[in-house]
């Protein structure tokens, strides 16, 4: 009791020798020769009732274009091309409300991306526990496929999707990959894979391009789903959830790995082209961690 007494009463005197002194003009102890700059401080409330800007911010600032943007009506693959070259584009339909949705009626998904493979007449998308959606007719379900058992329901999170030919091709984190019929929702082929995919899909002259949580990029068939070769390339212990990605050339494959580097493959034979560490590192799982972009093809320069 008497610490909490004697610990007021000492806050108690300096809190007087302290508010004392700083408004103690008489001693000139805290006044400055020069005499002080008055500040006034205007406090402006936002909101709706009060005047708007009547000028721009900053009026001389343009923006000028080289190109004109184009109109883009289909999103067929993972990264819109086979180079993952997104230019400048616009929107070529009109955005009309045409169904409206209660979100106590929308179920939970665990699926942590949702991609699009849009058409002219159609557009195709990821539901509820990994089942592949097409919608026709302002937003009308044609058909829904689902590949998964009950156990595999609860662990899909992640599906690339690729158009082709009349057909969507699949694969994702369970190291599935499989084919399906657009017009029918009839699935061709189900195939299991020795390991996880975390990439873009390509497809290409009858060819399934993906890599796999090894780091490794796999060539299937679109026919069977057989592998037709495989490149390997060196692996990290943990695997990161940023997808991998693909370009297509005439004649080769290039793609990125989890360590960071950039290999080009004969797109026939799966025998190296070339092959670029780009992480200054010798340290091994040093770069475990490492999130890179996507890698992008623009005249003949790859962009990482």
């Amino acid at each position: 009791m008497m610490n909490k007494v004697f610990r007021f009463i000492l806050i108690f005197t300096l809190s007087i020798i302290y508010f004392g002194c700083s408004f103690d003009n008489k001693t000139g102890i805290w006044e400055n020769k020069q005499k002080r700059k008055t500040v006034n401080v205007a406090l402006i409330k936002l909101s709706g009732n009060q005047e708007k800007f009547q000028t721009e911010l900053n009026p001389e600032l343009t923006i000028n274009f080289d190109t004109q943007a184009k109109t883009n009506n289909k999103w067929i693959m993972s990264g819109l091309n086979y180079s993952n070259l997104i230019s400048h584009l616009r929107f070529g339909g009109k955005i009309n409300k045409f169904s409206k949705y209660k979100f106590k009626k929308i179920s939970h998904s665990v699926v942590k991306e949702n991609p699009l493979i849009i058409e002219e007449n159609y557009f195709i998308t990821i539901g509820e526990k990994g089942s592949i959606l097409k919608f026709v007719n302002r937003g009308k379900l044609q058909w829904s496929r689902n590949v998964y058992s009950k156990k595999e329901k609860k662990k899909i999170e992640s599906i690339s999707l690729a158009l082709s030919k009349g057909k969507l091709y699949a694969i994702d984190n369970l190291g599935k990959y499989y084919a399906i019929k657009v017009d029918t929702g009839e699935i061709i082929w189900v195939k299991r894979h020795s390991a996880l995919f975390n990439s873009q899909i390509k497809i290409t002259k009858n060819k399934i391009l993906a890599v796999d949580s090894n780091n490794i990029i796999n060539c299937f068939s679109t026919i069977d789903g057989k592998q037709i070769w495989k490149f390997e390339t060196p692996s990290t212990f943990i695997k990161t959830n940023k997808k991998l990605s693909i370009i297509i050339t005439p004649n080769s494959v290039i793609f990125s790995n989890t360590v960071g580097d950039i290999a080009k493959v004969n797109i026939n034979t799966g025998e190296l082209i070339w092959f670029i560490p780009t992480q200054n590192t010798l340290i091994q799982h040093e770069t475990n961690f490492l999130e890179t972009s996507d890698i992008v093809l623009f005249k003949k320069n790859i962009f990482f």
